[in-house]
């Protein structure tokens, strides 16, 4: 069976979520999550230690942040040396998951942000993580139901993914903003592991964050100049 090519992150970031005076930087699609998250599992649903550490802690496991947290959050997350280059985010080998998100305790600003309500209407969707000069934003892209039947159930002569025909790019059924971050929100960016990095690590003001499956070391270190540009109020070297 064949099956329609996506349009590139880049494609639709220009077209349907950056302003018409807004220069994209980079942009990169991530089609799953899964947290690293003190007092949540990978799925992002309550351990059984949460309520235990909160009545003791009340939630304050990373109210002192600094570099320390920062870096201790990132090691949990990730593991130390090259353990960024491989596997997916539970260090499970196979697939490696998109999206992973960090932070001490289910109360940080990382888990906040991906729990706030999506503007996906009940649609299957993925997330298109995007750069400028202004933001770095994240929006989801509704994606059309497979659909090859017809009226009586018989298969059509082109298999369609709504609105698209096999073997053509995919056109999105609609992009919606969803997340925007300031320069002023982000207190750290890095690649994760030595060798090979393959994770851009983007760390909040609180130390959590959001670790951006780059799927090649080349597209980690793009990401991560033009993230550290942008911290320091420079436009960096548009790149889509």
């Amino acid at each position: 069976m064949s099956v329609s090519r996506a349009l590139p992150a880049s494609l639709v970031a220009r077209e349907w979520w950056c302003a018409r005076d807004e220069p994209l930087l980079w942009a990169l699609w991530q089609e799953d999550m899964a947290y690293k998250v003190k007092g949540l599992d990978a799925s992002g649903a309550p351990t059984e230690s949460v309520g235990k550490r909160f009545a003791r802690g009340g939630g304050k496991a990373a109210a002192a942040v600094g570099n320390f947290a920062g870096d201790a959050l990132l090691t949990m997350a990730f593991g130390s040396g090259d353990s960024g280059d491989r596997g997916g985010a539970g260090g499970n080998s196979g697939r490696r998951t998109d999206l992973t998100v960090f932070g001490a305790d289910p109360g940080c600003a990382a888990v906040r942000a991906v729990r706030s309500t999506v503007p996906a209407e009940g649609s299957p969707y993925r997330m298109l993580w995007a750069l400028t000069p202004r933001r770095l934003g994240v929006a989801v892209e509704l994606l059309a139901r497979p659909s090859s039947a017809g009226p009586s159930g018989a298969s059509n002569r082109s298999e369609k993914f709504g609105k698209n025909i096999s073997g053509e790019p995919i056109r999105p059924e609609r992009v919606l903003p969803w997340l925007d971050f300031s320069a002023a929100d982000i207190a750290d960016c890095r690649p994760i592991g030595s060798k090979h990095p393959l994770t851009c690590a983007i760390t909040l003001r609180d130390g959590s964050g959001f670790g951006l499956n780059a799927r090649r070391p080349q597209g980690v270190q793009i990401m991560v100049d033009a993230l550290q540009a942008f911290m320091r109020g420079q436009q960096g070297s548009g790149r889509g």
